[in-house]
């Protein structure tokens, strides 16, 4: 299964992705963890760790592109399911290099994430914004990428 669920901010998207897994999982949860715990997202965090369970084993990203892949992997060798919530703020974090956005780094990322995505039999669901970065405006190129790797993934699922 692979599903990708894409909608406004604060929309309820992630809780139903949860609930979602939670009624086909009979095993452990992986919950990748995209959005950095700083002082203005502490309680939103909170909120969504309070909801969770112990069937749910999160793997926090950090910056660095790496590290998310090999934490990516290591979500995937132990989680038959997971959920990776917010594939916008990702790639946004381990793309900005000294306050400038690293294009390349942001499609050699996505590339390996969908090669992982596709060499895995794991059960998916990517959960994203529909604007990732809405003040910015609809042609910006980073929320251009981000929709065009959007629709790719939701074409993969059909």
């Amino acid at each position: 299964m692979r599903q990708v669920i894409v909608g406004p901010s604060n929309s309820g998207k992630s809780e139903n992705a949860e609930r979602l897994l939670l009624g086909l999982a009979r095993t452990k949860i992986g919950y990748i963890a995209t959005l950095p715990y700083l002082h203005h997202t502490a309680a939103r965090i909170n909120r969504h760790k309070a909801r969770r369970g112990a069937q749910w084993i999160t793997f926090e990203m950090v910056d660095s592109a790496e590290e998310c892949l090999r934490l990516i992997e290591d979500a995937i060798r132990r989680c038959q399911y997971l959920l990776l919530d917010g594939l916008s703020i990702l790639v946004w974090r381990i793309s900005v290099i000294h306050g400038e956005l690293d294009f390349s780094c942001a499609n050699r990322f996505l590339d390996r994430l969908d090669w992982l995505l596709k060499s895995s039999d794991n059960n998916w669901i990517i959960v994203d914004c529909d604007m990732p970065y809405a003040d910015l405006g609809d042609q910006d190129p980073f929320n251009v990428l981000m929709r065009a790797y959007q629709h790719k993934l939701i074409c993969q699922c059909c």
